[in-house]
């Protein structure tokens, strides 16, 4: 049996076709082979195409740089019973963004504040020690690439309560990669943030926001905040309540509630103001007669949002008895 050299735009494609009329059982045996060969050396470079255009489809879609196309942001990781803010930012096929806000740039100060003040939860009328746990911001359009460098992409929030400034954030970070149609950043902004009178207004100010912001920079910067977080709470809890095991024993209780994050009750008191409580009946069994009393357990409590940056050092008490 003889083997040729495949060239089927010459003489062996004639050879191949002619042996249709009159196939001898050798030489039919050579066509059938060099078409096998010819199926599997045309397959094995498909199958080798498609491999390789897949394995650079899923790295692109991993980095999100590689096919530079606008990749809209991811979500914010919020923990149970936080509260949510979200852009809504979406981006459609051919690269468009539309979100509820937004973007926010430098150049024009009516672009550089974001304002929030309904949604909120009752706790954030009083005092509240809130914390920024996950924050989002990003930018992104087509002709992004071509934009230049924007170092101040990055806002913060501000609170306010009756108008009034009562705490901020830091800002976010610029970590949005200059060069690429899309990228984004996200982390927590700062720690815990004590609010005594609570807020009832939020605002997203840019870094290049007049009023709020760095006020030395009207670069374009421009960015979507997408998203973040707000976990809360008080922070002060009750005092326990004393234990008065002895079967003759009388437990008296001052019946301290938790009010606005502070400790209240009609048995509190102040150096100057209230030194001492009223005067508190005993019942009968202590009325008459010679008597040994003991105290064996008393509960001595304060607690207020930013008492821990306080220093009260003769926080005492002593009990006086009246005949």
């Amino acid at each position: 049996m003889r083997m040729y050299k495949p060239n089927f735009a010459g003489g062996n494609q004639y050879r191949i076709l002619s042996f249709m009329d009159s196939p001898p059982a050798g030489r039919t045996l050579s066509c059938l082979m060099i078409f096998s060969m010819f199926l599997f050396y045309c397959g094995g470079a498909l199958a080798s195409h498609i491999e390789n255009c897949d394995y650079v489809e899923s790295d692109a879609l991993e980095n999100n740089t590689v096919l530079n196309e606008v990749v809209a942001p991811p979500s914010c990781s919020c923990s149970a019973g936080d509260w949510h803010w979200d852009n809504n930012i979406t981006v459609d096929a051919k690269g468009d963004v539309s979100s509820d806000h937004g973007p926010m740039t430098g150049t024009y100060q009516s672009n550089t504040k974001i304002w929030i003040n309904s949604g909120f939860p009752s706790e954030f009328s009083s005092a509240v020690t809130i914390n920024v746990s996950d924050a989002v911001s990003w930018d992104g359009y087509n002709s992004r690439p071509n934009s230049g460098e924007q170092p101040n992409e990055k806002w913060k929030l501000v609170f306010l309560k009756n108008g009034k400034v009562v705490g901020e954030t830091p800002y976010t970070g610029d970590g949005i990669d200059t060069g690429v149609k899309s990228d984004f950043w996200r982390g927590s902004l700062g720690g815990d943030i004590t609010l005594p009178n609570g807020f009832d207004e939020i605002v997203i100010s840019h870094w290049g926001d007049d009023t709020y912001g760095n006020n030395k920079d009207y670069g374009p910067n421009s960015v979507y905040p997408s998203c973040f977080c707000i976990s809360y709470g008080s922070n002060v809890e009750l005092p326990p309540v004393a234990s008065c095991p002895c079967p003759n024993s009388y437990n008296w209780d001052a019946d301290i509630q938790l009010i606005n994050g502070s400790y209240e009750s009609g048995c509190k008191m102040l150096c100057g103001t209230k030194e001492q409580t009223h005067l508190i009946d005993l019942p009968s069994i202590f009325h008459s007669g010679m008597m040994d009393i003991e105290i064996p357990e008393y509960v001595s409590a304060d607690g207020y949002i930013g008492r821990a940056s306080k220093n009260q050092t003769a926080e005492i008490w002593k009990i006086e008895f009246y005949k």
